[in-house]
């Protein structure tokens, strides 16, 4: 523990379960480390931005580790800060990822083998800042492994996949960060509608599910076939959250197969996931590859 060393963290891509994990479906996160979180020396106390309020809240949690409080509260009189990449409200774990940074840099004896108990902990950690979390952004940052989550309180860590299944996914960059809350409230109000919650719980549900077991056997043609009926199913029924400018895109791909998009988190800004087996679309907005 201490301020000798720049601890940092990865952002978080949600990559499979968007919305539907709220009707039971499963999940699948992965560490994104071109976005990054770093502990560094300053001083830069205007970058600090809440951190010594977030200290004094830690210093009010019981925690089932070592903290060294004393310790980052002189780092942040001294000016150290966390230097970031990661867009805040683009769904990429930003929060997440400065919970994790700071625990890699004060904490010690965590209990990584408890992974339903780790996350608890990480969910109470990062209530700073959300009011709410389910643990599972900075979970994924601080383990830097993929995340699957296969129902309540079951989650497993799964192996990594390999380079040439991350270079089929790109992210198209909306330059819009996004509200999350009033699409989440807006898709449980939508779930009302007994039409729609059948779409979601029997064909969404199974889509994403069956993307996932595709993703882990490196299935490209399954996987193709499957991301094609998440993005035909989101492109109908989660209007709302699909920018207008993105429609056109988002029906090319459909007509052709080229390529397909789907949300990306919350959708509404922010990024959108896009998956290929061939060529990329060439468009102006800017197109990050995974690795």
């Amino acid at each position: 523990m201490g301020s000798s060393d720049f601890s940092s963290s990865p952002a978080k891509l949600l990559l499979f379960g968007e919305y539907v994990i709220l009707a039971g479906s499963e999940a699948l996160a992965i560490p994104l480390s071109g976005f990054q979180t770093s502990w560094r020396p300053g001083p830069d106390f205007d970058a600090q931005y809440d951190l010594p309020q977030f200290a004094s809240f830690l210093e009010n949690l019981n925690l089932p580790f070592e903290f060294d409080h004393e310790g980052l509260r002189q780092a942040l009189h001294a000016g150290w800060f966390m230097d970031s990449n990661i867009p805040q409200g683009y769904g990429l774990g930003s929060s997440g990822a400065v919970v994790a940074t700071l625990l890699k840099q004060f904490a010690a004896g965590i209990d990584t083998t408890d992974i339903a108990a780790l996350q608890k902990t990480l969910a109470m950690i990062e209530s700073y800042f959300h009011g709410t979390s389910s643990g599972l952004d900075p979970l994924v940052c601080f383990l830097e492994q993929p995340i699957w989550v296969r129902g309540k309180e079951k989650i497993e860590i799964p192996k990594s996949p390999s380079k040439a299944l991350l270079k089929k996914f790109f992210l198209l960059d909306s330059g819009k960060p996004r509200r999350t809350a009033p699409l989440v409230s807006k898709f449980n109000q939508n779930l009302k509608d007994p039409g729609f919650k059948k779409i979601i719980e029997e064909d969404l549900v199974s889509a994403q599910n069956l993307a996932i077991l595709s993703f882990f056997k490196e299935d490209f043609e399954s996987l193709h076939h499957d991301i094609g009926e998440i993005s035909a199913i989101q492109r109908a029924y989660f209007k709302d959250m699909i920018l207008p400018e993105h429609l056109d895109l988002w029906d090319k791909g459909l007509e052709t197969g080229d390529f397909y998009l789907k949300l990306c988190g919350a959708g509404g800004g922010g990024f959108v996931l896009g998956f290929t087996n061939g060529e990329k679309p060439k468009v102006p907005e800017n197109l990050i590859d995974l690795i």
